[in-house]
């Protein structure tokens, strides 16, 4: 795991811009979080939200990954911003639910 894309925590956007032809992994790490708590992942979701009504982004796989959460995105329409979120489910009782909402631009590379 060592080229891999991670937001940046005051932006919540991407360092690097996704090209419309790439199909790329994008992590959320919730290690900080669950160790604080006490808690695994039981759980996720991964939704995108394109900003271009013709958009051809699209979720191709998303897993978890000990405390982490990836996701393959492929597609997208130069210019826009793909807002990504992530729904994690705790496995403790009552169940814990996050969400976190990350930003990727697509430009051509």
């Amino acid at each position: 795991m060592t080229d891999v894309f991670v937001q940046n925590a005051k932006s919540g956007k991407w360092e690097a811009p996704k090209d419309p032809n790439a199909v790329l992994d994008y992590w959320e790490d919730w290690t900080a979080w669950l160790d604080a708590v006490g808690d695994t992942l039981s759980g996720h979701l991964v939704t995108l939200t394109p900003t271009d009504p013709g958009s051809t982004a699209v979720l191709v796989q998303s897993s978890v990954v000990g405390k982490k959460v990836v996701a393959w995105i492929s597609g997208g329409i130069a210019g826009e911003t793909v807002a990504v979120t992530f729904r994690v489910y705790g496995s403790g009782f009552p169940m814990r639910v996050d969400d976190r909402t990350c930003y990727l631009k697509i430009k051509e590379r």
